[in-house]
């Protein structure tokens, strides 16, 4: 039977020419490998990209230790100097958590991107180093991401920041998983009282385990089983990470960690989705988009057809690839603008 979202997935012309030579890597359960693949593949995209980074005089760029349960993790802060100039106006503040499955990523991923929106759009960034899975497996991951993030509340001039211009908590993949696990957190938490995060960007997200989807939402949530594009869609990769006890180790029905579960999505800040077509997290991400608008919250929603999960970190020069970037920096404006 056919699925209202079955054209979604049908290969984008431009993509299927861009990767027609690409190498194929063979599938492997080795964390050092992975990482060692997913650095080299980071590594090339951000030396083949230096030319766009930002002047170093228009932002300033400082790692902080922050403790956490059982050690400290790294947050890199990235602050607007314009003109080279250290003062000026409060900024806005954005929170990004790097993807990689819980097992792989730094924060090299990110830079140039991050490094972009503070200098184009005013904003201090604060790019968080959560621990990783298989060394850190669940709940660290998400409670260095909740730490960390009560740390960018307390410390808004060391950022140069009011919160109240903007405070927002963005991610991709797993760090998309996180972001809209921080805003339920943060929503719940009285500690964020006067100091509420005014938005959330899901940049295709996971939201639910995939080996314990629930019975009410099988019949929505196809592409888990439907999609397998190996080397950038695979369901074997997904399953892994989240359901073998060597890897993340979560607890597949606490809704603290899946948003998807989560009884209440009232009261949750604006929210912006970018989703990939060719994606075994696609369902999910476009059935959380629904829960949301369903409960009240103002929600802008971007799916790119024809590519696959994670697409624009490499393939950036392809229409797709160029519109994700635009609609990421226009969906931050968005949520600056107070979701108008």
């Amino acid at each position: 039977m056919s699925h209202q979202y079955d054209h979604l997935s049908v290969i984008d012309p431009e993509f299927a020419e861009a990767i027609k030579n690409l190498p194929k890597e063979e599938h492997t359960e080795d964390v050092a490998e992975l990482r060692r693949r997913f650095d080299a593949m980071i590594n090339m995209v951000n030396e083949r990209d230096k030319d766009l980074f930002p002047p170093a005089s228009e932002l300033r760029i400082e790692d902080h230790k922050v403790p956490v349960k059982g050690g400290e993790i790294t947050v890199r802060t990235m602050v607007p100097t314009p003109g080279g100039k250290s003062a000026g106006g409060p900024s806005p503040v954005l929170v990004n958590y790097h993807l990689g499955g819980f097992t792989v990523g730094t924060l090299e991923n990110d830079k140039l991107w991050l490094q972009q929106i503070c200098v184009e759009q005013q904003i201090s960034v604060v790019d968080v180093d959560y621990r990783l899975a298989p060394e850190h497996p669940w709940p660290t991951p998400h409670e260095d991401a909740f730490t960390a993030l009560k740390w960018v509340a307390e410390h808004p001039a060391l950022l140069r920041a009011d919160l109240s211009k903007g405070f927002i908590v963005t991610g991709t993949s797993a760090g998309g998983h996180l972001t809209g696990s921080m805003a339920l957190r943060a929503r719940d938490d009285p500690f964020f009282e006067g100091r509420r995060l005014t938005g959330q960007l899901l940049q295709v997200p996971a939201t639910v385990h995939p080996l314990h989807v629930p019975e009410k939402f099988k019949s929505e949530l196809r592409s888990m089983d439907t999609i397998d594009m190996p080397g950038f869609a695979e369901k074997r990769l997904v399953t892994m990470v989240y359901g073998m006890p060597e890897f993340l180790k979560p607890d597949p029905h606490d809704p603290n960690c899946w948003p998807l579960l989560h009884p209440n999505h009232a009261g949750l800040p604006p929210a912006v989705f970018q989703l990939c077509g060719i994606d075994v997290l696609r369902d999910e991400g476009l059935l959380y988009e629904k829960l949301l608008r369903e409960a009240g919250v103002k929600t802008k929603l971007h799916v790119y057809p024809g590519v696959p999960h994670g697409f624009h970190m490499v393939f950036t020069q392809i229409t797709q690839g160029k519109k994700y970037l635009q609609d990421r920096k226009d969906g931050i404006r968005w949520l600056l603008n107070g979701a108008k």
